[in-house]
């Protein structure tokens, strides 16, 4: 029995002298280019599936095959790399981020080309060179950053629409706005730029002259903004949060009386026009109600701002995603207005038959809502004297009508403007390398635009207006799809870039409303009673209209010994 204990032993002991033989440690220390260590970066052997992860320096440790060659490196936000570990126990590695690696290509519409061949104006602005801060609109991430681009941006109003303008006056939509193009889909309408989360925005080339954008055509007249969000990368599943918070406050105020200030200037005016003495106290007192106020000030407040999102990105085996969550609390400076922002984002990425065929899919979801502010109550509040008070004795607003107007703090506090817009944008992508530098694929994509807007003024005591509503929504979808032709090539020193794209657009517009004054239900019902005005005093419309573009596009980009370089297009 002893024996047979001891022969088991010895062969269990030669076992695991055996597995011990045909493994091996491989050790090192894995950095971004600036030289930080990079915590928690996967590290997996070649055609294994499980793997180690980095440590707070940077270093890993992990056990492989003895046949193994290579070790796959990936870091989300960075490019994957596979290093040689043949002979050798310690590797290090650097990666590059995804932003830097964009910054040596740049994506000019229906593909890319690398920055050193471009014969064209083209900006680039990556992750790194984006303004920082809690930006509520993703214009302000290049805002400052491109020569010749003028980026406005609306001072304390969460809802002002920020332009973007850089040379021309015109396109083909009749706008100063350049053409917005979002992961390869043009968006319909400039404005909804502002649905899109910045944390979700990877880098933005903007094609400023007309060798770069003809590849767009007339729609391109006023340049071309290419933006692209971020995608996910394959390894260890990360989860990242960001956060911000800011205040906005108006920097400088005008001037105001006080009502001391006031009477005395209003004295001094009746009697430079020469009246008595009786009649100066009469009128004096006569816009004197006992009130000391500055409606300017009554008007505005320190508007918070709040960002949050969170992202949630991985992959493996040739599959990538990149889902994200974002939420934005925006209050504007003037009381009662401000937007509130919700954000979803998924992209996903499968490559097969040995990389060759590529499939992406994105879904870009936004709901915004507005409280509106109407600028009309600012003539109200530096024309309305600062004896008139703002608020009663028992918290009521103070009612008057004289110099035909009203109370410009209970009118933007009691008045309802609004909006809620939903936009979606489905994005589909599929490329196939037929042979070595020929790559056929088709891309297909639908947007969807929604507006809702409601107004109701309800009555003011003495003013003697009436409730007055009214109700609108717009509806924008597009259709769009392209086939395309890439091919690249180099022979000798000459190098061949060629592009021949077939697209198709279709657009869809319909808006309706209704409006009415004399309601006679109030402010509890809204605007959502307009049928019980007269009908005399109830007004209807609706619109409806759809338009198609067909084009056949083409390019090639020329350069011999990368010193020499030519390139035409064509877009009809």
């Amino acid at each position: 029995m002893r024996k047979k204990l001891l022969l088991g032993g010895v062969f269990l002991f030669c076992c695991i002298l055996q597995t011990m033989a045909q493994q091996r440690t491989v050790t090192g220390k894995v950095t971004s280019a600036d030289g930080s260590p990079l915590i928690g970066a996967t590290v997996i052997a070649v055609g294994q599936k499980s793997g180690v992860t980095t440590d707070a320096n940077g270093n890993f440790s992990i056990d492989v095959p003895e046949s193994t060659k290579q070790l796959q490196i990936s870091y989300v936000g960075y490019l994957s790399e596979n290093v040689n570990i043949s002979g050798v126990s310690q590797v290090n590695a650097t990666l590059q981020s995804s932003a830097q690696a964009l910054s040596d290509v740049v994506v000019t519409g229906y593909g890319t080309t690398r920055k050193k061949d471009l014969t064209g104006a083209v900006s680039q602005i990556s992750a790194k060179d984006f303004t920082t801060g809690n930006l509520t609109n993703p214009a302000q991430l290049f805002q400052g950053k491109v020569a010749g681009v003028v980026v406005n941006v609306p001072g304390g109003d969460p809802n002002g629409a920020i332009s973007i303008r850089s040379r021309g006056v015109t396109s083909l939509s009749g706008g100063q706005s350049p053409l917005i193009v979002v992961d390869g889909v043009p968006l319909d309408d400039p404005n909804t730029f502002a649905d899109i989360p910045t944390s979700d925005i990877a880098s933005i080339d903007f094609l400023k002259d007309a060798s770069a954008a003809a590849i767009y055509g007339s729609r391109g007249s006023n340049g071309v903004l290419v933006v692209s969000t971020k995608k996910g990368v394959a390894g260890r599943t990360t989860v990242t949060y960001d956060g911000s918070v800011s205040v906005d406050k108006v920097a400088k105020l005008y001037d105001m009386a006080n009502a001391s200030q006031w009477k005395a200037g209003y004295t001094k005016l009746l009697t430079s026009q020469g009246a008595s003495a009786g009649k100066i106290d009469s009128s004096v007192a006569g816009y004197d109600h006992g009130g000391n106020s500055d409606f300017q000030n009554a008007l505005l407040r320190t508007g918070v701002s709040t960002n949050h999102s969170i992202s949630l990105s991985g992959g493996s085996n040739g599959f990538s995603y990149r889902g994200t969550a974002s939420y934005l609390d925006q209050q504007g400076v003037v009381i009662h207005s401000g937007r509130n922002q919700l954000g979803l984002n998924f992209t996903a990425t499968q490559k097969a038959l040995n990389d060759k065929l590529v499939m992406q899919v994105g879904i870009i979801n936004t709901t915004t809502n507005r409280d509106l502010t109407d600028y009309n109550i600012f003539y109200e509040a530096l024309s309305t004297p600062p004896t008139y008070p703002v608020k009663n004795s028992d918290g009521s607003y103070y009612n008057y009508v004289d110099f035909a107007l009203q109370n410009p703090v209970e009118q933007q506090a009691e008045e309802t403007q609004k909006s809620i817009e939903h936009l979606t944008i489905l994005n589909a992508v599929v490329d196939y390398e037929l042979v070595h530098g020929l790559k056929v694929g088709v891309r297909g994509s639908t947007s969807k635009f929604n507006d809702q807007y409601e107004y109701f003024e309800p009555v003011y005591p003495v003013v003697g207006n009436s409730n007055i509503g009214a109700v609108a929504s717009s509806n924008s979808e597009s259709k769009k799809g392209d086939i395309h032709i890439n091919y690249d090539h180099s022979w000798g020193k000459s190098n061949l870039s060629a592009t021949a794209v077939y697209e198709y657009n279709d657009f869809n517009y319909n808006g309706s409303g209704a409006a009415a004054s004399n309601l006679l239900l109030d402010q509890a019902v809204g605007a959502w009673s307009l049928q019980s005005a007269p009908q005399a005093f109830q007004h209807t419309y609706s619109t409806r209209n759809e338009f198609q573009l067909i084009s056949y596009v083409g390019r090639a980009a020329y350069n011999w010994n990368s010193k020499y370089y030519a390139t035409a297009s064509i877009r009809a």
